[in-house]
């Protein structure tokens, strides 16, 4: 398990509302990628031993102010913590510099950093044009090539490290066209700590979970439970802004949902869909209950969600009391619950950016709430978890622009949103597995209600690329129950021997919609494991709930039958290998891909037709019907 630790002290002291609880959820989102489980401690967590000592790893996202009364109960605690218990520290810039005012801490302000990382203060330079690129050979910059470009800034200001032990390495550099220096620092000692020189440079890129798995694993094989069984998770949020407005309704949702239909036919596509109650009748505004209810009951037949976009889309958050802020969101969930039927369980916050107080406000109500984006230069991309251990409401920031904000605001045509709309998908999904992506949409869209400005073939062509891509679509929900989840699993893994690993999954029913992902030594796959037919070459096709898996590793998978590939969002529940074949559980619709052992003559099922795919010795099992199927695949052997 991963200690993530919220620095109040630090917040106080960060530039803007939300910016250091952004910077922290984003961390859990790095985490996430890692497939390591999670625990959220503050800063008053630090000086207990106890709460550190069987920790794997300590995430400190940024930790430069803290009160003087409490420096050296902390650092004792974890200098024991990463000298005599071996728990690496990953963080940035300045660490237990500074007090609460920021002023600097009284003797050598930066003793703590030559403790813990090896390292001190060289200088800082600024404001200039400045990247960062990787250097050569370390484990937590493999895949990138020596020297490739990992984030650029423009006229910004960084301060650099130096070496003051041994111990500490070079990772990655910072160049501004008139000098060179160390960035990120790997420093391996009794533990492995890692340390980046900014926030910026922590935040920006996707070496965080990288660095996180360095420091559990070194530079041996590492495995981690991925929250999806896909390469990326892709969240669509949808504000449904006309849908208080009962007129425009009538006119626009039956051709939405014509679209909506195409999009969850050819690609599985759901999204949630966030809905306005309207409070003005006389004016027009207010939800015809008759008509909407069976549009957003079909949304939710399809697999969609539904939420609150608020009771009547107001544009400032922020200049709301709090019982306004409940009659807006908390009273129109309410509303909108009584006639769908099912709880309502998410906010998307309208208009202007919301503060921290309003999150709190949300905070009592809602299973996850998404609101303003958060990317390079505002905020941080990947915002995803909670914004402090004291919530218990999952935060999904949008990484992608708004429709509106590329058409309306930006004056883009509908073939430059696409394109910019796919160059962010692969900047969020370069070098990073099973990573967050939460697009932002408008109804009046793809149906180009709001004039020709907005096409189909931009909203299609995004869902089509992401599809192509490996992105498994899922709702807000889904990803938030996930989320909830990783927190409260644990991992085990015991290295048997050179090719055996037995891993320990604490899981719940989410897990069964993740997968155990292995990077193993070079030439090396997955080749079985033990009773669980049902992995790809790098990754165990996860069932529901706690289990043990004895994964043997081999230089290509055993010639025997198993489970490859299973449908968006579906859960597999059991399966089991046979004398000729293989039977199995799943929770789910879709499409089941079975590798069959090579000598195989025939195969059926007890579940349907098994139909050829493009790849040699595979077949796919069509399940049409959501629900629980419990199928058996058996095949006749060439004598």
């Amino acid at each position: 398990r991963v200690g993530i630790v919220f620095s109040q002290t630090s917040a106080d002291q960060f530039f803007g509302d939300k910016a250091y609880n952004q910077l922290y959820a984003a961390m859990q989102h790095q985490a996430m990628q890692a497939g390591l489980p999670m625990v959220l401690l503050t800063e008053d967590d630090l000086a207990d031993i106890t709460k550190l000592k069987d920790l794997d790893a300590l995430f400190i996202p940024y930790f430069a102010h803290v009160p003087a009364e409490k420096v050296a109960a902390i650092e004792d605690t974890l200098v024991r913590a990463v000298h005599y218990y071996d728990v690496g520290i990953v963080s940035s810039g300045n660490f237990m510099t500074n007090e609460p005012g920021g002023a600097a801490l009284p003797g050598d302000s930066y003793a703590r950093m030559k403790r813990i990382f090896g390292i001190t203060l060289q200088g800082y330079f600024g404001p200039a044009d400045h990247s960062l690129t990787a250097e050569e050979g370390h484990a937590i910059v493999r895949p990138y090539a020596p020297g490739e470009t990992l984030s650029a800034y423009s006229a910004g200001w960084m301060q650099h490290y130096t070496r003051h032990h041994s111990v500490a390495t070079s990772v990655a550099r910072v160049n501004n066209g008139s000098g060179s220096w160390p960035a990120v620092w790997a420093v391996a000692n009794a533990s492995r700590s890692v340390h980046f020189a900014s926030p910026a440079v922590l935040g920006d890129t996707d070496l965080a979970w990288r660095a996180l798995l360095w420091s559990v694993y070194g530079d041996d094989a590492w495995v981690g439970v991925q929250l999806t069984r896909n390469k990326y998770v892709f969240i669509g949020r949808c504000d449904m802004d006309q849908s208080q407005y009962a007129d425009e309704v009538q006119e626009l949702y039956p051709d939405l949902m014509k679209v909506v239909q195409k999009w969850r036919d050819q690609f599985s596509f759901v999204s949630s869909y966030y809905v306005n109650v309207g409070n003005n009748p006389k004016e027009g505004e207010y939800t015809d209950w008759n008509f909407s209810t069976q549009i957003y009951k079909s949304l939710m037949a399809m697999g969609n969600e539904i939420g609150t976009h608020s009771y009547t889309h107001p544009h400032d958050t922020p200049d709301l009391t709090a019982a306004q802020l409940e009659f807006e969101f908390k009273d129109s969930a309410d509303v909108i619950s009584s006639h769908i039927g099912v709880p309502v369980e998410s906010a998307a916050v309208p208009g202007n950016p919301e503060t921290l107080a309003v999150d709190k406000v949300l905070d009592q109500h809602f299973t996850y709430a998404t609101a303003d984006f958060s990317g390079k230069g505002a905020g941080y991309h990947g915002a995803m978890g909670f914004l402090s251990p004291d919530f218990s409401m999952v935060y999904l920031a949008p990484n992608m622009y708004f429709d509106f904000t590329m058409i309306g605001f930006l004056q883009y045509t509908a073939d430059e949103a696409l394109v910019k709309w796919k160059a962010q998908f692969d900047d969020l999904t370069r070098n990073a597995p099973s990573a967050f992506v939460v697009w932002p949409w408008h109804d009046y869209g793809p149906t180009g209600y709001e004039g020709p400005q907005y096409t189909e073939a931009m909203f299609t062509g995004i869902i089509a690329y992401a599809y192509a891509q490996g992105a498994e679509f899922v709702t807000g929900l889904t990803a938030a129950k996930r989320i909830l989840s990783r927190t409260k699993g644990e991992l085990r893994v015991v290295k048997l021997d050179a090719d055996t690993l037995e891993i320990d999954v604490q899981g719940d029913s989410h897990t069964g919609a993740m997968a155990l992902r292995l990077e193993v030594p070079s030439g090396r796959v997955i080749a079985s494991v033990d009773g669980w037919p049902a992995h790809t070459a790098d990754k165990v096709l996860l069932g529901e709930g706690s289990r043990t898996y004895t994964v043997h590793l081999g230089a290509a998978p055993a010639n025997a039958g198993r489970i490859s590939a299973l449908p968006m969002r579906a859960h597999l529940t059991a399966v089991a290998a046979e004398s000729n074949g293989i039977s199995f559980s799943m929770k789910g619709a879709g499409a089941v891909e079975i590798t069959l052992p090579s000598n195989v003559l025939n195969a059926e099922s007890t579940c349907g037709d098994l139909l050829p795919t493009a790849t040699v010795g595979t077949v796919k099992l069509h399940l049409e019907s959501e629900g629980e199927h419990t199928c058996q695949v058996s095949w006749d052997h060439d004598a």
